[in-house]
C-alpha cells in the first residue's frame, strides 16, 4: 500500500531527525579518519533497517514502501544535509536485484534487504566511465558458466562487499559500437576475483573506492542476473532514479550551505558591523537561495513527470529513454547550482571556510564530484542536445 500524505510527512520527519541527530555528529570523524569504526556502521545500518530507510527504494513485495520518485527524492533531499557516505544507508538494495531468481534472491537479495550483506556495483573501468560501451572486461562462455577477465576501478564498497554486481562483454562483433553485455553476481572470494588497491579521492571521505581484478574467474550460469545480453538494459534501468536522487541530494546540500552561511553572516562582525548588513553578502545569499529554489523546482517537477509516466505503465528502462532530456536537465541544473552555492559559502566564511574544522570546507570538496558521477555535465548536455526536438515544459 502506498504511504498516505501524513505517513510520508512522518517518514520525512523521522529521516530528518536521523540525519541531524545520528549522522551529522559523525561527519568530521568520517572525513578526517576516512572511516568509522565497524561497530558504528553496524549500528547505523541496523537503525536504517528499523526506520525503513534501508529499503526505501524497494517495492512492497521486497519489503519496501512503494515510494514514488518524488517521495524517494524528498528523502534524498534530507540526506543532502549530511555527508555523502551516509547515503549508503538510504535505499541500499540495488533496484535491478528484484530480477533475481528465487535461488538468487535467497542467497543475495534477502540478506541485503535485512542489512546483513553488502554489495558493489562494478561497471566503471580505467577506459570506460561514462562511455560504458567501451567496456573491456569480457565473459567467455564455457561449459557450465563463464570465465571473466578484466579490471574495474573506482568501485564503491569494492573492498568490503560480499558480492559484486559485475557487468562484462559477452559478445562484440566486428565494428559493433555497442557490444552485448551481461550482468553477473560474483561472490567475494571466488577464485580469480581479487580486490586491488584503495583509490584515494579528493572528497567523499569514508566512501572507499577499489580496483577489482578478474583473472580467469569462473562464474556459474546460476549467477547470471536476468538473461545473457541483458547487461546494458540492467545498467540503464534506474538511471533516471539515480540522477534524480543526486539532484535532490544537491538541493538538500544547498539548503544546509545556505543555512550555515546565513547564520555565520548574522553573527560575524567585520569593520564594526555584521556581515549580513553588507549588501555584497546579502546579494551572495540571495543568489544562493535563487539557485537552490530554481534547482529544487526543476528537480521535483521532473520527478512528477517521471511518476506520471510510471503511473501510465511505463517501466524504468522506457522512462529513462522517454524522459532522458528532462532528467538530464535536473541533474545538470542541480549539481551545477550546488557548485556555485558551495563556492559562495566558502567566500562568505572567508578563512573559516577553508578550515577543515568547518563543514563548509568538506561540502565544497564533496560537491565537485556530483558533476561527474552518474553522467558528467557534458554527458547530460549531450542528452539535452540530442532531444531538443522533443521539447516540453517542465515547470
Amino acid at each position: 500500500m502506498p504511504l498516505s500524505t501524513e505517513e510520508l510527512r512522518e517518514f520525512r520527519t523521522v529521516t530528518r531527525s536521523f540525519v541531524r541527530d545520528r549522522l551529522q555528529p559523525l561527519e568530521h570523524t568520517m572525513d578526517t579518519e576516512d572511516r568509522l569504526p565497524a561497530e558504528v556502521w553496524k549500528e547505523l545500518s541496523a537503525a536504517s533497517v528499523d526506520l525503513g530507510l534501508w529499503t526505501a527504494n524497494m517495492p512492497s513485495a521486497f519489503g519496501g514502501p512503494d515510494l514514488t520518485l518524488s517521495e524517494l527524492s524528498s528523502l534524498w533531499e534530507e540526506f543532502g544535509h549530511t555527508s555523502w557516505p551516509f547515503t549508503y544507508l538510504l535505499g541500499r538494495p540495488h533496484p535491478i536485484l528484484v530480477t533475481c531468481t528465487p535461488d538468487q534472491r535467497k542467497k543475495y537479495l534477502d540478506p541485503l534487504i535485512g542489512g546483513q550483506a553488502q554489495y558493489c556495483f562494478a561497471v566503471t573501468e580505467p577506459g570506460a566511465g561514462s562511455d560504458v560501451a567501451s567496456m573491456k572486461t569480457t565473459a567467455m562462455q564455457v561449459d557450465g558458466g563463464y570465465v571473466i577477465n578484466g579490471v574495474k576501478h573506482f568501485i564503491t564498497h569494492g573492498g568490503d562487499a560480499d558480492f559484486a554486481i559485475l557487468f562484462a562483454v559477452t559478445d562484440r562483433k566486428e565494428g559493433q559500437r555497442k557490444p552485448e553485455m551481461t550482468a553477473f553476481l560474483v561472490d567475494r572470494g571466488t577464485p580469480g576475483f581479487t580486490v586491488g588497491g584503495k583509490q584515494d579521492m579528493m572528497g567523499w571521505r569514508g566512501v572507499h573506492e577499489h580496483e577489482l581484478i578478474f583473472d580467469n574467474c569462473f562464474v556459474p550460469n546460476e549467477q547470471v542476473l536476468c538473461e545473457r545480453g541483458d547487461g546494458m538494459r540492467l545498467a540503464m534501468a534506474g538511471i533516471a532514479q539515480r540522477r534524480l536522487n543526486m539532484a535532490a541530494f544537491s538541493c538538500g546540500m544547498m539548503d544546509r550551505l545556505i543555512t550555515l552561511s546565513h547564520e555565520y553572516a548574522q553573527n560575524r562582525v567585520v569593520f564594526g558591523d555584521t556581515l549580513s548588513r553588507k549588501q555584497g553578502i546579502q546579494w551572495m545569499l540571495a543568489e544562493m537561495e535563487a539557485l537552490r529554489f530554481s534547482a529544487r523546482a526543476t528537480t521535483f517537477r521532473v520527478c512528477e513527470l517521471c511518476d506520471e509516466a510510471r503511473a501510465s505503465g511505463m517501466d524504468d528502462l522506457a522512462l529513462a529513454g522517454e524522459l532522458a532530456k528532462e532528467v538530464a536537465v535536473a541533474k545538470l541544473v542541480a549539481t551545477q547550482a550546488l557548485g556555485k552555492v558551495a563556492d559562495l559559502a566558502v567566500q562568505i566564511f572567508g578563512g573559516m571556510g577553508w578550515s577543515q574544522e568547518n563543514p563548509v570546507e568538506r561540502m565544497y570538496r564533496d560537491a565537485r564530484i556530483l558533476r561527474i558521477v552518474d553522467g558528467t555535465d557534458e554527458v547530460q548536455k549531450g542528452i539535452v542536445f540530442r532531444n531538443l526536438a522533443s521539447r516540453r515544459d517542465v515547470a
